[in-house]
């Protein structure tokens, strides 16, 4: 809610003067309207995203779900997911307010199952049908968009911030043409149309998505996601380039060729996906509120390579640390930058939210895990 500061008025001042006769007369002067210097304006207040999370508590909840996942032949699995998105969630605060996650672990088991009997029917059928078995991954590439539909309404149907759940009420035919035709049309034009297509994902993404029944909007700048893909193309080739040369060196050639390539490589896909990151969400509106990304593409490669030697070195267990400095990371360079109150905003979408909740009864509830 915006304050409006009402201008200071000079009051009324009396003058009393003493004519030649003796008698007095009084005058005043007008009152005056002075605009007020303080008057206040419209402020927008930047909220940075806050992650409270630990590596050793979090180790220890991921070593249990490991071992559960592992004695129950996977079964466990669904249990250990809502184990750990509810912990990342409620250690993710933004104005000192958690996220909740909201799943049942019966919820995702379902899910899990089918994406089980497709995959064993896949494999099986590629041991002694191997027609069937390309007929079955035509077939979930032609689900393809109906899955998103599912994966992205379950997943915002079970997240929630100050007791308000999110919602996503993207189309089907939005979600066939973004994610089955549009990857088509990318393998026809070797690629050149991939960044169009990205954008327009992110588009429908974005703009499906509700929150205590307020929509987000999406702007969509088709020439800002050529331009990260073309210097990713560069720097790609350089690298390329750069590691063809250094293997021509004798001796230590080969192996300088190795670590300049696997560089490279850290690097171009933490310069994607920090770039295309920081388009999704600064690009993105709530009514009058609006969200700034500052995700750094060397920081996140360096992020990415020393959490993957970790993870090598320690066989597995630096997992949980690796998880941590991420979400870290990436809470740091989020914020929300609110236009008004973020209590008054909340409260009216509560009230509104009351109107039109039951709707969310009829969302299928199934995560297949994408």
């Amino acid at each position: 809610m915006r304050s409006v500061a009402l201008p200071a008025v000079r009051p009324v001042r009396t003058i009393t003067i003493t004519t030649s006769g003796g008698w007095p007369m009084q005058t005043s002067e007008a009152s005056e309207t002075i605009p007020n210097q303080s008057a206040a304006m419209p402020v927008e207040v930047s909220h940075t995203v806050q992650f409270t999370g630990e590596a050793g508590e979090f180790f220890r909840i991921w070593i249990v779900n490991l071992m559960l996942t592992v004695l129950t032949v996977g079964i466990y699995s669904a249990w250990a997911t809502v184990r750990t998105r509810r912990y990342f969630y409620a250690n993710t605060r933004l104005t000192g307010h958690a996220f909740e996650y909201l799943a049942e672990p019966l919820q995702i088991l379902r899910g899990r199952l089918i994406a089980f009997a497709v995959t064993a029917a896949y494999v099986g059928l590629g041991q002694f049908a191997p027609l069937w078995s390309l007929a079955i991954l035509a077939g979930l590439f032609l689900l393809m968009p109906w899955i998103v539909i599912l994966s992205l309404r379950f997943r915002a149907r079970n997240s929630a911030w100050r007791g308000l759940r999110f919602q996503f009420v993207g189309d089907t035919t939005g979600a066939v043409v973004n994610f089955l035709l549009l990857p088509i049309l990318a393998v026809f034009t070797f690629g050149l149309s991939y960044p169009w297509s990205k954008s327009r994902q992110q588009d429908y993404i974005a703009s499906g998505h509700r929150f205590g029944g307020r929509g987000f909007t999406f702007r969509r700048d088709v020439g800002e996601y050529y331009a990260v893909y073309l210097i990713a193309l560069i720097l790609l080739t350089g690298g390329v380039v750069l590691a063809v040369l250094l293997g021509l060196l004798p001796m230590i050639g080969p192996l300088l060729a190795m670590v300049v390539f696997y560089l490279v490589y850290f690097l171009f896909f933490a310069y994607i996906m920090a770039r295309i990151g920081n388009l999704f969400w600064n690009n993105l509106r709530l009514d009058g509120h609006r969200f700034e990304s500052r995700l750094d593409p060397t920081r996140l490669a360096w992020l990415y390579f020393s959490n993957t030697v970790a993870i090598a070195l320690t066989i597995g267990l630096a997992i949980p640390w690796a998880l941590i400095r991420m979400a870290q990371y990436r809470a740091e360079c989020l914020s929300l930058i609110a236009d008004g109150s973020l209590d008054d905003y909340v409260a009216e979408a509560g009230s509104e939210v009351g109107a039109t909740g039951s709707e969310l009864g009829e969302v299928l509830e199934l995560d297949l895990g994408l």
